[in-house]
């Protein structure tokens, strides 16, 4: 369902702030000084912006579920962002639902400060997330193999080092001339946020081994096979008929800082403290103007009591940078049920429903537990979860696809740049003419 302030219902945006939805890693940009305008130009046509809050739309799904139930049982299932929908929904008890599916928890749930998730930690929880992931590559011979002397997060360490140190050195302007139409920043950021767009892709994280090893070698066959990976395109402008066309950039912004930003917010004597050359950029000290933000509800940061028809399954990988993992543990502790399970992945990189396969080709794991799971009207003594006993040992190989669009070569640490390979294969998916 499109949560209300997106997709088809009323879009949340401002036409005194318009955001720009780019193709740079940065992500979507907007000029901070329009802020004070967006913010007056919400109120005088919303008033209260708690009407686009979660409580808001989890009272959308419940009153939707009320009005079109077919008088069977209804299971709710919510994904990474949607969990902070079904979280709140759980609060709200429909009577209908007698089962609650969350893929990658992302909310407050109860838990103590120190265990709930905060927009505010965003950066420092996916790095535990990349520093794990990392660190496996110590216990897999065909990437250890690679880093005898120094380890993987070692030898990366040395290459971000080496271009704060020597920023005009060949590899660290490569990556910074690659991308200097969008950034200005220094090498070593702009190397972490490519390898963090990739982190979540099961497939596409497997090449972030090699390009550290190319990158710390750095000759010049790796310099022309890591131009192309660094050299990041500016999408154009997106039109009406794009999908994206109807993402709230702002709805997702608004959701976060009231509902997902610590609190309480550190005080002022603590901010100024610190000496920020981005704050002192900005200069934002003096700001003028209502926030962009709602209060926060009686079900905010609250334990969910579980009605007794209901049960609620988990499904969390070890390896999710986005949603880590030790929030579902936080929900699961939080719930006040008996029906509850958590299903564990140990290398799934993002959403299970998603991404976790026994291999390619194969059924998918996730899948198939929440087949089991509606199957069984959410009866978790009889859900089937046999699947994740037969889950594969964690690869860190990149399959032939992912090194050729990423890296275009058939060897990724050692073979040459070779545009002629991904076009032979799309040349082999052209329709032959017929020559007759």
């Amino acid at each position: 369902m499109d949560q209300r302030g997106s997709g088809h219902s009323t879009r949340l945006d401002c036409v005194t702030m318009p955001i720009n939805i780019t193709g740079s890693p940065q992500g979507n940009s907007f000029e901070i000084s329009q802020v004070p305008a967006c913010a007056h130009e919400l109120e005088k046509k919303y008033g209260d912006l708690a009407s686009f809050s979660i409580t808001s739309a989890a009272t959308d799904v419940a009153t939707f579920i009320s009005g079109f139930t077919n008088g069977l049982n209804t299971i709710v299932c919510g994904l990474n962002f949607g969990t902070l929908i079904v979280e709140r929904l759980i609060h709200l008890s429909p009577p209908e639902v007698t089962g609650y599916v969350l893929d990658g928890f992302a909310g407050m749930s109860g838990a103590s400060r120190d265990k709930a998730p905060s927009y505010s930690a965003y950066d420092s929880n996916f790095g535990e997330v990349g520093d794990a992931f990392l660190e496996l590559c110590g216990k897999i011979s065909e990437c250890s193999e690679r880093f005898v002397s120094k380890s993987l997060p070692a030898t990366l360490q040395d290459v971000i080092t080496h271009f704060d140190e020597n920023p005009k050195s060949t590899c660290a302007a490569l990556v910074s001339d690659s991308n200097r139409d969008w950034s200005s920043e220094p090498a070593s950021y702009i190397l972490r946020r490519a390898l963090s767009v990739i982190l979540p892709d099961a497939s596409m994280r497997t090449i972030i081994p090699p390009i550290v090893y190319r990158l710390n070698r750095c000759e010049p066959k790796d310099i022309d096979l890591l131009k192309p990976f660094f050299k990041i395109p500016r999408q154009p402008q997106l039109n009406s008929s794009d999908d994206s066309a109807f993402v709230s950039p702002l709805l997702k912004y608004l959701v976060n800082y009231s509902e997902m930003w610590e609190k309480p917010t550190p005080s002022i004597a603590k901010m100024t403290s610190q000496e920020s050359a981005v704050c002192n950029k900005l200069d934002l000290g003096n700001y003028r103007g209502n926030g962009i933000i709602y209060e926060v509800d009686k079900y905010w940061n609250k334990s969910a009591t579980i009605p007794p028809q209901a049960s609620v399954l988990l499904l969390s990988g070890k390896l999710n940078p986005v949603t880590p993992h030790k929030y579902a543990e936080s929900l699961m502790e939080a719930l006040i049920v008996e029906k509850k399970e958590l299903i564990t992945f140990e290398y799934t990189a993002h959403d299970a429903l998603v991404s976790v396969s026994f291999d390619q080709g194969k059924d998918n794991c996730g899948m198939e537990i929440l087949l089991s799971y509606v199957t069984n009207d959410g009866d978790l003594e009889l859900l089937d979860k046999s699947c994740v006993e037969e889950m594969p040992a964690l690869n860190m190989t990149p399959n032939f696809i992912t090194q050729l669009l990423l890296l275009n070569t058939n060897d990724p640490y050692d073979g040459m740049h070779d545009q002629g390979l991904i076009d032979d294969v799309i040349s082999s998916f052209s329709p032959v003419e017929n020559e007759s």
